[in-house]
């Protein structure tokens, strides 16, 4: 069996007879919330864990899922990735439906596979699983060479949905009322596929959609390089009551009207300065300003390694980006981060942005950046939601 890598993580076949591996597997698998919403009961013991190894999960295209760099041992097992034959369930939702039957039919014998899938709790909402199906789905359809892949979830597990969904799984069928015996219980479930050819196009889409981003980029730096005076250069003294004084009015123009006043306040250009003596001066960090005319119209902050919860050593974090109104849509900003991940040394960022600021999200969506699945609170008066990109 093919282990399988990503950006992120290693799929592999599983260890049989092997202690550690087995402990890890039980570490997760004993949560309730996992085997559940899976259709099986919690693991109980690590013998048993190592049972199911042995004689569920060591089969033909089941993979481990690991994370790579992952501390503190990045081989260990935080979940589970399957393709099986396809299951009674879906072949019985399919079959209720005469016009089902018609169109979806042939996918339901050996030309056709069923994901099976799972991740430790702690690696929820890390955007993990969707790059891990994203993989299977590859390998399904180009090496496997099938022509289609079911997926099904419990209609309430909304979470594996989205997942499903953000891999280009459509919805097909429900049932009501499905009975697991490992388990059981009864829920209402969906059934999604996704068909050869949809994935054929989708990967078509996303190709064309690759090069439009690079003819942009290499049209906007051409721009930017002709037609403009603006230089990016790694801050010095000289420059911080400048950077700091378009920290703080950048800093208020986002915010006004969304946190509390006495927080957009906070940011005086004396604070400001503080802050930017403290990063400039630390070695995690790289701090580039713009200058137009040697006027500081921009900056980006950036830390050589991402802060937690971000779980991604091999990746820098694009802490900051700012810049002066009168210079968006000038290439500044898009000038900025290339000359950061220049500067790390590294092409791999990852940054936060808050959820009101629509204008921040279509810039970096439009530069390349996508959203991750992983996102958090932070607590500016109101909650804002920060979302990962």
């Amino acid at each position: 069996m093919d282990t399988i890598e990503t950006e992120r993580l290693l799929l592999r076949p599983w260890k049989i007879d092997d202690a550690a591996e087995a402990a890890s597997l039980f570490r997760y698998a004993s949560d309730p919330e996992i085997g559940l919403r899976c259709g099986w009961p919690p693991h109980t013991s690590v013998e048993g864990s190592m049972h199911d190894i042995r004689n569920i999960l060591a089969v033909e295209n089941n993979w481990a899922i690991t994370i790579k760099g992952g501390a503190p041992n990045s081989n260990a097992p935080v979940g589970s990735i399957a393709l099986k034959p396809v299951s009674h369930r879906t072949a019985d939702a399919v079959a209720a439906d005469p016009e089902l039957t018609k169109r979806y039919g042939k996918y339901l014998g050996d030309s056709a596979l069923e994901l099976g899938y799972w991740i430790g709790r702690p690696f929820w909402g890390k955007g993990y699983m969707p790059e891990a199906l994203t993989a299977v789905l590859g390998y399904a359809f180009d090496t496997l060479r099938k022509d289609a892949v079911w997926g099904g979830h419990y209609a309430e597990n909304t979470q594996s949905g989205r997942v499903q969904a953000k891999c280009g799984l459509h919805v097909v069928a429900e049932s009501k009322q499905d009975y697991f015996p490992l388990i059981d219980r009864h829920y209402d479930c969906v059934y999604r596929i996704i068909t050869a050819g949809e994935w054929r196009d989708a990967e078509h889409r996303q190709m064309a959609k690759d090069r439009l981003i690079h003819e942009r980029a290499s049209l906007r730096q051409r721009h930017i390089m002709q037609g403009m005076t603006t230089r990016i250069v790694p801050i010095e003294p000289q420059w911080f009551m400048q950077k700091a004084e378009v920290q703080s009015r950048t800093w208020r123009e986002l915010n006004q009207g969304h946190i509390p006043q006495d927080i957009v306040d906070a940011i005086t250009p004396a604070f400001a300065l503080k802050l930017t003596r403290g990063h400039a001066a630390d070695p995690n960090q790289v701090v580039l300003i713009a200058l137009a005319d040697d006027r500081v119209v921009g900056f980006i902050e950036l830390l050589r390694t991402p802060r937690p919860p971000i779980n991604r050593p091999e990746a820098a974090e694009l802490a900051s980006l700012y810049v002066l109104e009168s210079e968006h849509r000038h290439g500044v900003g898009r000038a900025l981060v290339e000359a950061g991940r220049q500067a790390v040394g590294n092409d791999r960022l990852v940054l936060w942005v808050v959820g009101f600021n629509t204008n921040a999200q279509g810039f970096y969506r439009h530069i390349g950046f996508h959203e991750t699945g992983l996102t958090q609170t932070e607590d500016m008066g109101p909650e804002l939601e920060m979302i990962n990109y």
